[in-house]
């Protein structure tokens, strides 16, 4: 009985079925369900919740933390405003003054005046207003809501375009240029073979289960390898003796004369071709050891050519 789909991941868009993760709403293939900043999977299986995503404990600590910063796992602590604290720090009006105070007292890095509450981020260790930075995508200027990717600051609705979109290849957010090919997407310097890894660099690619390859590998794949030159089998590719060949190199393992175009009757010996006089000047006990000529006279038949002539 086929598998029955339980929905598309919310990481890689692909179909669900089997074993995979659920929250109440979205659902993910195990190994997509990773912390949203470091992309790595959770430890002990222990994530936060925050802005809509998941995050690991240290990474939930850094962006998301409050007060002292104390891990919280395996101890009681206090939510509010979907947030943790542990029960020794304060969390009234009186703690929150402190902390705007402190906050003020945080010089911009870049203009030298005071950070305020509401106006500030960090970035790379340092304090600054988030009006002296532009989003990386859409250039419009950030607010303390930015967020931070591989060096770069982008707006929320930016970093969340970058995050839902996943080379298929290296299973990394794609930041700037991307390609689309066989419903997936890729960076493009990882659009490459399958197998061999090689850049197309304008040639044709072939699709087999969902992947492309270079035409060798894609042939080889499917059973079109030449058994003379071990290669792609190019032209009108033959079909004979279990096998495939390339068409110039279907011709008698004897005497070298063509067979492909149908014309000439082949006998098998070793599994090679051999036309029918050189079969006949084989050893006489060779011959005898495949059976009585009129039973293997019936091996000789045309050779029939994959598609149209």
């Amino acid at each position: 009985m086929a598998s029955v789909s339980a929905g598309t991941c919310k990481v890689c868009r692909e179909p669900i079925s089997g074993s995979h993760v659920s929250t109440q709403a979205h659902k993910y293939h195990k190994e997509c369900f990773v912390c949203h900043q470091c992309l790595e999977p959770f430890k002990d299986n222990i994530f936060f919740e925050a802005d809509g995503g998941y995050y690991c404990e240290s990474d939930h600590s850094i962006l998301h933390g409050e007060n002292c910063g104390k891990s919280l796992v395996g101890s009681t602590f206090v939510r509010k405003d979907d947030k943790p604290y542990c029960k020794m720090c304060p969390s009234d009006s009186a703690k929150r003054a402190k902390q705007d105070s402190a906050q003020q007292q945080e010089t911009c890095e870049n203009c030298k005046k005071p950070v305020t509450t509401g106006t500030g981020l960090v970035f790379r260790g340092q304090h600054y207003h988030a009006s002296h930075f532009r989003c990386g995508t859409c250039h419009e200027v950030l607010t303390v809501g930015a967020k931070e990717f591989e060096g770069e600051l982008y707006c929320v609705a930016d970093f969340e375009k970058i995050m839902a979109q996943i080379c298929y290849a290296c299973r990394r957010p794609i930041v700037g240029r991307s390609m689309s090919a066989i419903g997936k997407i890729y960076h493009p310097e990882h659009f490459v073979c399958w197998k061999c890894e090689k850049p197309f660099d304008g040639a044709p690619y072939f699709e087999y289960q969902s992947r492309p390859y270079c035409e060798a590998h894609y042939k080889e794949l499917t059973g079109s390898v030449c058994q003379y030159c071990r290669s792609a089998a190019k032209g009108n590719v033959v079909s004979a003796l279990g096998v495939r060949w390339c068409e110039q190199h279907f011709m008698c393992m004897g005497c070298f004369c063509a067979l492909a175009d149908g014309k000439a009757k082949f006998m098998e010996w070793d599994n090679k071709p051999f036309c029918k006089r050189c079969y006949e000047k084989l050893p006489g006990d060779v011959r005898r050891s495949l059976s009585k000529y009129k039973e293997y006279e019936k091996k000789f038949t045309p050779v029939f050519a994959d598609g149209p002539r």
